[in-house]
């Protein structure tokens, strides 16, 4: 995907590259954001592939959204599992800034549960890559409003 090519169901709050982004920042960012809508669109394997095998995937909290992954087959079942949660979901990228390997991407997600219950939250994920692919990811969000899939999963059988 090239840098011209932005057009998907997520929204840009805010411009992707920046002048002042160094040649690293900006290929750690163009590999971030493919990750992220091939995640998006359901693709896990493209997304999978910008990752290196040992990457290590942590999300905030303990419900269903909360997680420590470690390995490709482990974020692919997580992901299955998650895109079965909403019925629809908006996102929007609010903030996108890169420091060498580290991207860090700020987003806003609205939309529905599968059962119909609305859904808004924010996130705030932090990508560490190394030599082209993504190592790390820490993916923080406000817990409170992610526990709204664990009530949904209970009240549809479904945990």
């Amino acid at each position: 995907m090239h840098e011209e090519e932005l057009t998907d169901d997520a929204l840009f709050a805010v411009p992707i590259f920046s002048e002042s982004d160094s040649p690293t920042e900006r290929r750690n960012k163009q590999i971030v954001l493919d990750t992220w809508r091939a995640f998006w669109r359901d693709d896990i394997d493209t997304g999978l592939a910008n990752m290196a095998p040992d990457v290590h995937w942590w999300n905030a909290g303990d419900g269903p959204l909360g997680s420590n992954l470690h390995g490709h087959e482990a974020i692919r079942r997580a992901r299955v599992r998650e895109l079965d949660f909403f019925q629809d979901l908006q996102r929007t990228v609010i903030g996108f800034h890169a420091a060498g390997d580290s991207v860090i991407m700020e987003a806003r997600a609205a939309g529905h549960l599968r059962d119909g219950t609305p859904y808004v939250n924010e996130a705030c994920v932090v990508y560490d890559l190394h030599q082209g692919k993504i190592l790390r990811v820490r993916h923080y969000v406000d817990t409170k409003k992610a526990d709204a899939v664990r009530q949904m999963l209970e009240r549809t059988g479904r945990t």
